[in-house]
C-alpha cells in the first residue's frame, strides 16, 4: 500500500461482493502490523480480522453504481465527508463489481 502510494484498499463483503464493502486503510495496517509483524504477515485478511486480540479492522463504506448521479450521492451520505472513501461499482455478472474508489484526496 505504501509502495504504491494507496491510503484504502476496498474489500467486497462475502460472495460475490453483494453490495456490502469495507476499506482497508493504511492506518489499520500499520496498526495491526506494529507486533508480531512476521507471524501477521503470513495471514490473510479474512484471517486478521477474526483475531481476538489487535485484530485487523475494516471500515464500512459507501458503495454507488457508476451511474448514480453525485445529487443522490449526496444524500445518501447525509451531506458529510467524514463517508469518504466511496466505492463506485458496477453491474457484474455475480454482483456488483468495484471499478473505482473516491478518497477526500481526490476532491482536493
Amino acid at each position: 500500500m505504501l509502495v504504491t502510494d494507496f491510503s484504502d484498499l476496498p474489500l467486497g463483503d462475502g460472495g460475490p461482493c453483494e453490495g456490502k464493502w469495507k476499506t482497508l486503510t493504511a492506518r489499520s495496517l500499520a496498526a495491526y502490523l506494529a507486533t508480531d509483524r512476521f507471524e501477521r504477515l503470513r495471514m490473510t485478511v479474512d484471517d486478521a480480522t477474526k483475531q481476538n486480540d489487535r485484530a485487523l479492522r475494516l471500515d464500512e463504506v459507501l458503495a454507488v453504481d457508476q451511474d448514480t448521479r453525485v445529487q443522490e450521492v449526496w444524500k445518501r451520505s447525509g451531506g458529510k465527508p467524514k463517508s469518504l472513501p466511496l466505492i463506485v461499482t458496477r453491474k457484474g455478472v455475480d454482483g456488483p463489481l468495484a471499478v473505482g474508489i473516491v478518497t477526500a484526496f481526490d476532491l482536493l
